[in-house]
């Protein structure tokens, strides 16, 4: 059944809003620069512009933001390293921080030409970050405090009751004291604060909008996976119930059928033999996929895991190299085995590495034309076990080469070579390899050969 939209369940603490964690060490590390870069522009201006700032309760101003920021960054400290992290002290914080930068900045807009002050358009910026780092809510109250401050330092200076400084020659002197101007500008400026409030807030709304909708749909795609996945295991627990029961009767019929062409009950006539010849191989195909099956279910459910232990990879190489020596004699294959001299200890499952040797070695020797050779070569790099199994056999043409590992897919040419095959080897390999925490690769060139090479992680002794 599909969730219910509503039914999931959001955090409390959206990303887009842990974001405010991050700004407000932003935040102070600009103002250091502020702070620091305030003190060079007001040289500037008064020494090489010949603006005649009073450089005195400037550079006073400059040297309290730097001091207060010094205590904003060990609060902000004491807040990271408070567990747990609660989101609705560091937007107090910001709001506190917020203003108490509005009350320095209008002291610098006071001393730098008030109304006619070039930094006054700092305010825009300052309101811009407010919005961003704020709630709705807060970001107009802080445009509002800001508004009013402006608007309360034009009219202290416009009825003199503190002095007006005037700094730029440009403009009459007698600005600040015209009416008309000063309302004028005070509704524009008013009104650009709110429109940007405004403006940043929207695209802020919209980004918290589309973040709650990718959480929602990261909650459903996280659910449905976990669905799939325990669908996919009690696929395999199927899997495994059935080719287990289908593996005995199918054997017992193979060693009956092998019975009668062994001649126990009677000879037979040619026609019975091709008859019971054809049946067992059919039965022996049948018997190797329901084997098949049951291992790459096995590997799916991950039942090999419960079964680990230390285990010593070489032993397992030559174990399977023993097995296949018929098949090597009668093909007259040469394999190589060049394994390190000292044990090669893993943590795993000894049932599931020998079944990954098997495959790989018995595919080179099924697919290695009469008179070739195979190696494997073993080797440890850092805290992994290389190995490379290597034929001169018949190789994978490049189309193949990426869907060799799908399940049941066999190549072109491995089946006009060897017709019969389940196409579940391979992925059987790769399954395991990956279940280890390892990687598989293969290179190979079609009538030249085959290289798999894959690594394993050691066990740490």
């Amino acid at each position: 059944m599909r969730p219910n939209r509503k039914e999931i369940e959001v955090p409390a603490s959206l990303p887009l809003e842990e974001e405010l964690i991050r700004q407000i060490e932003w935040f102070i590390r600009q103002r250091w620069a502020a702070g620091a870069g305030s003190i060079a522009l007001f040289w500037v201006m008064r020494f090489v512009l010949n603006l005649p700032l009073p450089l005195l309760p400037l550079y006073a101003i400059s040297g309290s933001v730097l001091a207060y920021n010094f205590l904003f960054h060990q609060y902000a400290q004491k807040l990271e390293a408070a567990t747990p992290h609660r989101l609705g002290s560091f937007s107090r914080f910001a709001n506190v921080q917020i203003v108490v930068d509005w009350g320095a900045l209008t002291l610098v807009v006071h001393y730098s030409g008030g109304i006619e002050s070039p930094l006054i358009f700092f305010f825009i910026f300052h309101v811009i970050i407010s919005t961003i780092l704020l709630s709705q809510r807060a970001a107009y109250l802080q445009t509002t405090l800001a508004a009013f401050l402006i608007t309360l330092l034009a009219l202290i200076e416009y009825y003199r009751i503190i002095p007006h400084f005037h700094v730029l020659s440009i403009l009459s002197e007698r600005l600040y004291r015209d009416p008309g101007y000063l309302l004028t500008f005070l509704l524009f400026f008013t009104g650009t604060l709110y429109m940007s409030t405004y403006l940043t807030g929207s695209v802020s709304k919209r980004l918290r909008e589309r973040e709650k909708d990718l959480v929602m749909l990261k909650k459903n795609l996280e659910q449905a996976y976990h669905k799939l996945e325990e669908s996919d295991v009690a696929k395999s627990e199927f899997v495994m119930m059935v080719t287990h029961e289908l593996r005995s009767p199918l054997s017992t019929i193979e060693s009956t059928l092998k019975l009668f062409l062994q001649g126990y009950a009677g000879d037979l006539v040619d026609e019975q033999t091709k008859l019971v010849r054809g049946i067992e191989q059919r039965t022996r195909f049948l018997l190797n996929l329901v084997n098949d099956l049951l291992h790459l279910a096995r590997v799916k459910a991950e039942k090999f895991k419960k079964e680990k232990a230390k285990i010593n990879l070489k032993e397992i190489v030559e174990r399977v190299s023993r097995s296949i020596q018929t098949g090597l004699k009668t093909k007259h294959l040469n394999l190589q085995i060049d394994l390190p001299s000292s044990p090669v200890m893993l943590w795993g499952n000894e049932d599931e590495m020998e079944l990954l040797f098997s495959n790989l070695i018995g595919n080179s020797v099924r697919y290695t034309p009469p008179g070739g050779s195979i190696s494997v070569k073993m080797a440890k790099e850092n805290l992994q076990v290389k190995t490379e199994v290597s034929d001169t056999g018949i190789g994978i043409a490049t189309e193949d080469s990426s869907k060799i590992f799908e399940e049941f897919y066999r190549a072109k040419n491995a089946k006009k070579m060897v017709k019969a095959g389940t196409g579940l080897g391979l992925s059987i390999a790769k399954k395991i390899v990956e279940t280890c925490g390892g990687k598989i690769r293969v290179k190979s060139t079609p009538g030249c050969g085959t290289t798999f090479t894959f690594y394993l992680p050691m066990d740490e002794q």
